[in-house]
């Protein structure tokens, strides 16, 4: 900034910087935010062009931190993660946190119990993290549903097998 005073004697000039700091403003994003285990996020910084300094939170995650920009992490294990972004610069900070911001699934865990009564069998699915379900009764027989009942024809010992399959794959239980 520059002053000019003059009088009738002459002028003088003054000149003064100023320095202009406001506070940054945080924000993120990211390349995936949910998938399977293990599942790899690539994080990019969205805070205002005046941050200065980052730090990250990722609990769960590998690594659980970081003062990157940009950070990729990878979470082993499934659940949902929360992300916490602190943007700092000489003028304060400002954060950014989401609550259950990264989604992780596993393959599913499959599992049943049944019921014999006669040559009918009911069949109770305990598999969990599943969207569906293939049945193999052990006698050229099938199904789909979730907790079929099933009558076999002849007397006899029979392996049943359940394959339990979400989006991130299959598992057998006999």
């Amino acid at each position: 900034v520059t002053l000019t005073a003059t009088n009738d004697c002459g002028s003088v000039v003054a000149t003064e910087s100023v320095t202009i700091s406001t506070q940054p403003s945080a924000g993120f994003g990211a390349n995936i935010t949910s998938g399977c285990a293990p599942l790899t996020v690539q994080f990019s910084d969205q805070s205002s062009a005046n941050t200065t300094s980052w730090d990250w939170s990722f609990p769960g995650g590998n690594p659980s931190s970081s003062t990157d920009p940009n950070p990729t992490v990878t979470y082993n294990n499934a659940g949902s993660y929360t992300v916490t972004l602190v943007a700092s610069n000489a003028s304060g900070t400002s954060t950014s946190s989401v609550t259950d911001y990264i989604i992780v699934d596993d393959v599913p865990a499959a599992s049943f119990t049944q019921n014999t009564n006669g040559q009918t069998v009911d069949f109770t699915n305990n598999s969990t993290n599943a969207n569906s379900y293939s049945w193999d009764f052990g006698d050229g027989n099938s199904s789909t549903q979730t907790n079929p009942t099933h009558t076999y024809a002849d007397d006899g010992t029979y392996d049943v097998i359940l394959t339990a399959t979400n989006d991130c794959g299959s598992v057998t239980s006999m």
